[in-house]
């Protein structure tokens, strides 16, 4: 009695389930793939730290993903936007569009190394932020912004006279 292809074969259902198994196997390794690609840290969200009236952010706080710190200046927020440049160098700037602003949708969301703002759509890189002289839509600059070397700081009355600006502003806060 000689064995047949057809009698040492997996039988018809030990097949499919073989398939099925291995189908699985390579639909998850392609989604955690994927996955691992898109998903990124999402910006977080703190309150300004206030020390004898002036508003500190640390630069050891400061990383790729953006940090937007919230002032309250009599109910409206002031809302600063720190974020690491692609050279590792922390920037700090007003999450408000120079150009957008005063729309209620002047505010800026990343995705990796770019910001795009939500009014208008313009994308632009994280190297940017905080650039003086930049124009078009950019975060605005926050003039009287201090640079030591651990942290940035800006006097509170500076970020009150921002607050006209922010008043029909509706970016996330947290």
């Amino acid at each position: 009695m000689a064995n047949t292809r057809s009698q040492i074969t997996e039988s018809p259902r030990a097949k499919r389930t073989a398939r099925l198994a291995a189908a699985l196997a390579l639909a998850l390794t392609l989604a955690l793939a994927l996955v691992g690609c898109t998903v990124s840290k999402p910006s977080s969200f703190a309150d300004a730290t206030v020390e004898e009236g002036y508003v500190v952010i640390s630069k050891a706080d400061i990383g790729p993903q953006a940090l937007f710190v919230n002032y309250d200046a009599d109910g409206v927020t002031v809302q600063l936007l720190a974020v690491q440049s692609t050279d590792g160098e922390p920037h700090v700037a007003l999450n408000t569009c120079q150009s957008c602003n005063p729309s209620p949708k002047a505010f800026f969301e990343q995705d990796a190394d770019t910001l795009t703002c939500n009014n208008c759509g313009l994308e632009f890189s994280v190297d940017t932020v905080g650039a003086v002289g930049a124009s078009a839509c950019n975060p605005a600059p926050v003039q009287g912004l201090v640079e030591t070397d651990d942290a940035f700081i800006v006097p509170v009355a500076i970020l009150e006279a921002y607050a006209p600006f922010f008043e029909q502003w509706q970016g996330p806060t947290k």
